[in-house]
């Protein structure tokens, strides 16, 4: 399968570069082909101009803003430019997402993330695109990985918010429903730190949290059952314990009268 990766632009960010190398091995490990769209920002003197009155108007008003008002360097430095084009698998560099260009490449599947693609204040160009507006085709998969807001702040606007909250929502689900199960494993069933040695240590305790996860969720799912069935139980052993000596005792009086 082709993969096209969507993320934020490789410039100076350490942390992003190596997670985009790190995703592209387990993805060719596990038999795809991905490949990085490399997108840079174009910035001229209109566009700063630009941003800076929208960003001075929102101010006035009161309203967020996400736009970035300063030069964005559209270059990367040696270091980060030479680890990139002997480590990563990349596009030419592009300054627009398009269904031509995933049509392009063959694309059948996109992953967005990670790092924080859904912050407006650092994706002030393409934050649509980071909520894959740009792919129209239905059978393009699209998945998002490790995508963050980045910020305990709302930085939306109001427009903003509906409708990335609605995307979102219909995108990824999926995730949304993971990231719980994540914190109770982390939490609850000693996830947090593995105290096993080695990878067959760390395959371990994955199983057994894993197990102890299903087991707690099967028993939550079921208390009214096994409450029930143990009342019923509690009650059966005192009804045989009350009549049983009842029984007992007549049977006890009846042999001592047939003697007398």
């Amino acid at each position: 399968m082709k993969i096209a990766i969507i993320k934020q632009p490789l410039l100076d960010n350490v942390g992003g570069v190596l997670q985009n190398w790190a995703l592209q091995q387990v993805l060719i490990e596990m038999g795809h082909q991905p490949i990085t769209i490399d997108y840079l920002y174009q910035t001229t003197c209109k566009k700063y101009f630009e941003n800076l009155l929208k960003v001075s108007a929102l101010r006035i008003m009161g309203r967020p803003f996400y736009v970035n008002p300063k030069f964005v360097r559209s270059r990367r430095n040696a270091d980060f430019d030479s680890f990139v084009k002997n480590n990563i698998v990349k596009t030419p560099v592009v300054h627009s997402y398009s269904p031509s260009l995933l049509k392009k490449y063959d694309i059948d599947a996109v992953i967005v993330g990670s790092d924080q693609v859904w912050r407006p204040r650092y994706n002030y160009e393409t934050l649509p695109e980071m909520f894959l507006s740009f792919v129209k085709s239905s059978s393009i998969v699209r998945v998002g990985y490790a995508v963050s807001f980045g910020s305990n702040q709302w930085e939306y606007s109001e427009e903003q918010s509906y409708y990335q909250k609605s995307k979102a929502g219909q995108k990824f689900r999926k995730r949304a429903g993971i990231e719980p199960v994540i914190g109770h494993l982390k939490s609850d069933h000693r996830m947090m730190r593995n105290y096993l040695k080695g990878t067959l240590g760390d395959a371990i305790n994955t199983l057994m949290a894993a197990a102890a996860y299903n087991l707690r969720h099967w028993m939550d799912k079921n208390a009214s059952f096994l409450f029930v069935s143990w009342w019923l139980m509690v009650v059966k052993r005192l009804e045989s314990a009350i009549f049983g000596n009842e029984n007992k005792s007549a049977c006890l009086c009846a042999n001592l009268a047939t003697l007398a």
